[in-house]
C-alpha cells in the first residue's frame, strides 16, 4: 500500500482504516493495485487434483478490477488453462427489443447447451430518445475444439439475430 500511496503522490498516515485495507489472509500473496490503493489477493488452496486451486480476491471498483485482471489475473489463468482452449466472445448492441422479449429464446439456449460451452448474458441499457429499449447481448462460446467453438457461436448468434429480427429489433454494433 505504501507503494500505491507514493505512486499516487498522496500524503498519508497509516491509521487503523488504512492498515485494515492492507490485511490479507496468512499464506496469501498481495497483488499490487496499479489504479487504487487496496491490494488484490491471490490465495492458493490445496485441491484434490494435482495442482492447487487459485482464489483471487479483487477490489470492487471497476477500473481497479479491470487493471488487476489485465495485468495479473489473465496471465496467471493463461498459464493454467489448456493450450488447446478456445474462446469466442462478442457483445452486440440491440435497439427495439427488451430483455423480457428475448426470455423464451434465452431459456431455450440455456437449456440446450452446457454452461461450460455457451454463456449468453443480456445487459439492459435503458431507452433511446424515441423510447425504444436498448440492450447489450454478450455471447461466449468456449471449448477445446476450435471448429466446434466457432460453429456453436455461429449457431447461437443466428438464433438470437433471427429472434431479434422477428421482433423488429436492430443490431447496431
Amino acid at each position: 500500500m505504501k507503494k500505491s500511496y507514493e505512486r499516487l503522490c498522496i500524503d498519508y498516515q497509516l491509521n487503523e482504516f488504512r492498515l485494515k485495507m492492507a490485511m490479507i489472509p496468512k499464506g496469501s500473496m498481495p497483488i499490487q493495485n496499479m489504479v487504487g490503493i487496496a491490494p488484490a489477493v491471490l490465495l492458493e488452496v490445496p485441491s484434490r487434483h494435482r495442482t492447487s486451486s487459485k482464489i483471487f480476491c479483487l477490489p470492487g471498483v471497476p477500473n481497479e478490477l479491470e487493471g488487476i485482471i489485465s495485468a495479473y489475473v489473465t496471465p496467471i489463468l493463461k498459464k493454467h488453462i489448456s493450450a488447446k482452449f478456445y474462446v469466442i466472445e462478442n457483445t452486440h448492441e440491440i435497439i427495439g427489443v427488451g430483455e423480457s422479449m428475448l426470455s423464451p429464446i434465452l431459456f431455450k439456449i440455456k437449456n440446450s447447451n452446457l454452461p461450460t460451452s455457451i454463456y449468453v448474458k443480456t445487459h439492459p441499457k435503458g431507452y433511446t430518445i424515441d423510447h425504444k429499449p436498448k440492450l447489450q447481448i454478450q455471447i461466449v462460446s468456449k471449448g477445446e475444439d476450435r471448429k466446434m467453438v466457432q460453429a456453436k457461436y455461429r449457431e447461437i448468434f443466428s438464433l438470437l439475430m433471427g429472434e431479434i429480427d422477428k421482433l423488429n429489433g436492430k443490431v447496431i454494433g
